[in-house]
């Protein structure tokens, strides 16, 4: 008798190897670097040392998790924006990872995210008054440069990484260190 069950669900062949199988399969766990760019597995640590400059990494580390979906469709935007809202939590991918940072771009991350609530909170204050007041446009205007100039400050200054790939096996980011970066083994010697 056959051991076939066309009722069962299908298995997927995109298992993540447990460590110890990944060493009998001759596959490292990662992390790995691809020029500019660090390579890990979707829910993967990194070695105990910053990210920006390779120094010994503060305990603990800082549980990321990145979300990651095509460019394209940002699209949607265009017709309608709560559709593009919906279709990007229906679509996207998901990564964590483990990230360490030495103490000196822990505070400068700490000083960028106070940088960020001081402008919004600005932002939001200076918009109320100038509707209230019902001043010009200029207030308006001040509104608007400090709301993106949160945005400014949370993009380049205050995140540590960001993705630029999730698939179902690896996760891909930029911003990165060229120190750390060459600390680790490179994603082509990785039997993909």
């Amino acid at each position: 008798m056959s051991s076939f069950n066309p009722y069962q669900a299908p298995k997927s062949a995109l298992i993540h190897p447990s460590p110890d199988a990944a060493g009998r399969a001759g596959e490292q766990a990662g992390p790995w670097r691809d020029g500019k760019d660090l390579v890990a597995q979707r829910h993967g640590e990194l070695p105990a040392r910053c990210v920006k400059c390779n120094a010994e990494a503060k305990a603990p580390k800082l549980q990321q998790r990145y979300y990651w979906h095509h460019r394209g469709w940002h699209l949607l935007i265009l017709f309608n924006l709560v559709i593009y809202v919906i279709v990007r939590v229906a679509i996207r991918k998901s990564a964590r990872l483990d990230v360490g940072v030495c103490a000196e771009h822990a505070r400068k991350r700490r000083v960028a995210m106070w940088a960020v609530a001081l402008l919004l909170s600005a932002s939001v204050a200076t918009l109320l008054v100038a509707m209230n007041q019902r001043l010009g446009g200029v207030a308006y205007l001040s509104s608007l440069a400090l709301l993106l100039a949160a945005i400014a400050v949370g993009l380049f200054k205050a995140r540590l990484l960001y993705p630029k790939r999730i698939d179902e096996r690896y996760a891909r980011y930029a911003g990165c260190g060229d120190a750390f970066l060459a600390t680790l083994p490179s994603f082509g010697d990785n039997d993909r």
